[in-house]
């Protein structure tokens, strides 16, 4: 029984190494990852248009005011891909900041005595 035991317990072992092996190696491409940030529309006045594509003559989706929270799923040219009010679109990526700047002017204003 002894005998029988030792080459398919060696065996298995191998195998496993074999196949973290393959799996350690597999490369990982840009399509393959999605890093979503949190991001806030930062315009001075109006509203911001988020459109079909990465373009200034697409589509209008939708119009986003100050301090909009969305998720940036990914950023080329000057665009960002985005998620914000169940509606998926792209826009200027200048018009986007890491914090809001609704509560930036909030606290801003206020004064204690």
């Amino acid at each position: 029984m002894r005998k029988i035991v030792i080459p398919v317990f060696c065996f298995a072992v191998m195998s496993t190494i074999a196949i973290e092996a393959q799996l350690s190696a597999a490369p990982v491409s840009a399509a393959q990852v999605t890093i979503e940030k949190t991001q806030y529309v930062n315009v001075s006045s109006g509203t911001l248009n988020m459109r079909k594509s990465g373009s200034s003559t697409a589509s209008v989706v939708a119009k986003l005011t100050k301090g909009t929270k969305v998720s940036v799923s990914s950023e080329s040219k000057g665009w960002a891909k985005i998620t914000a009010n169940g509606k998926t679109g792209y826009v200027s990526s200048q018009y986007l900041s890491s914090k809001n700047p609704v509560k930036a002017t909030a606290a801003a204003k206020t004064t204690t005595k």
